[in-house]
């Protein structure tokens, strides 16, 4: 384990490096191993963290469920790339379709174009607010997509199962627009929502706590 986990640290900079080391450490102890932690901290020789839970340990705040957050991102994008494997799959298989059509630069379709307009039945109806809906917002990678609704709440699904997964409140009046940002290099994505109460607000998009 501690061979493997070395090798991985070395593409890490030093500030992630110690993220990603208080970070094991805290997991381990939570998990009921604390002597695996202690000697995992004189292995990597880390200093400056103490047992969680700590209230006033500004380094130990910032890696608070970290793992659990990036395993998450890891599942998310794991399940994009299955998506997107099987577009590229189906895309080669257009582009021979192509070359065997001999010419003409066009695919020959084997079904009506009007089947690529949505169908009823719909996949899913997600219910929940309880009022007009004023905006939605797909994520650029993973399966969420937030709502926007005159109730002055923000809805996160999963649009793939149709799952809420949380409501989102902080403003005061009708929330007329949600976006995401594009993932940085760390996976991490903001999700802005703007509204009549003259506010625009942030969210991060793990715990979809407001930031700003």
């Amino acid at each position: 384990f501690f061979f493997f986990f070395f090798s991985f640290i070395m593409v890490l900079t030093k500030r992630q490096k110690t993220q990603l080391d208080s970070a094991v450490y805290e997991y381990l102890h939570l998990s009921g191993h604390p002597e695996l932690a202690e000697k995992f901290v004189e292995e990597v020789k880390l200093s400056g963290v103490t047992p969680p839970p700590v209230r006033d340990d500004p380094l130990q705040s910032k890696v608070t469920g970290l793992l659990e957050k990036k395993w998450t991102t890891i599942l998310r994008l794991s399940k994009k790339k299955s998506e997107l494997e099987a577009r590229v799959r189906s895309l080669e298989a257009e582009v021979a379709e192509l070359q065997a059509s001999g010419g003409g630069g066009r695919i020959r379709r084997t079904r009506d174009a009007s089947n690529s307009l949505p169908q009823q039945p719909p996949a899913h109806v997600l219910k929940g607010h309880r009022d007009t809906v004023t905006s939605v917002a797909f994520h650029p990678v993973f399966t969420l997509m937030a709502s926007s609704s005159d109730d002055a709440t923000i809805k996160i699904w999963d649009y793939e199962t149709g799952k809420f997964e949380k409501t989102l409140k902080g403003h005061t009046d009708v929330v007329q627009k949600v976006a995401f940002s594009m993932p940085n290099e760390d996976g991490e994505s903001l999700l802005a929502s703007c509204a009549a109460d003259l506010t625009i607000k942030l969210w991060e998009t793990h715990e979809f706590a407001c930031i700003k």
